[in-house]
């Protein structure tokens, strides 16, 4: 094998990671908070490559089981979960990673479902790593 092949290249990135933590208190109608809310951005000519959402706290209420978030963009509020993910258990769920370049900078956006009146616990971590054309370290470079 080569290993000239793969030479060190100057113009290589390092991926972009975040984890946001969101709580019931985050989407409660005290709060005045919006079913949707940007909790990120992802760079133009940008893609998500990879992310999960963690339910920490299972949200608790009165509405039974159907407390669920999508995560997306304006143009597409569930780009990047392939069904709601339900926050009423905890566990992790993958997110779909549908190899989606942004034309421009892009919000990420949570989108709360369920009813927001008595909602008393929960939590939820949303890990996500972006990728960006042009970039180099965390600098994106001159066209």
């Amino acid at each position: 094998m080569d290993l000239n092949a793969f030479r060190p290249n100057g113009a290589r990135q390092w991926p972009l990671s975040d984890v946001v933590r969101l709580t019931y208190e985050d989407f409660t109608e005290a709060n005045g908070a919006a079913n949707r809310l940007v909790i990120g951005h992802v760079p133009a000519a940008g893609m998500i490559v990879h992310g999960f959402i963690t339910v920490a706290t299972p949200y608790a209420a009165g509405f039974g089981t159907t407390a669920t978030i999508d995560l997306g963009d304006a143009d597409d509020p569930d780009r990047y979960t392939a069904s709601p993910v339900s926050l009423v258990a905890a566990a992790t769920t993958a997110l779909t990673v549908p190899g989606f370049v942004t034309t421009g900078p892009t919000d990420l956006v949570a989108e709360f479902a369920g009813n927001m009146v008595g909602l008393s616990a929960g939590e939820f971590l949303v890990y996500y790593t972006v990728i960006a054309e042009h970039r180099k370290n965390e600098q994106i470079l001159a066209r």
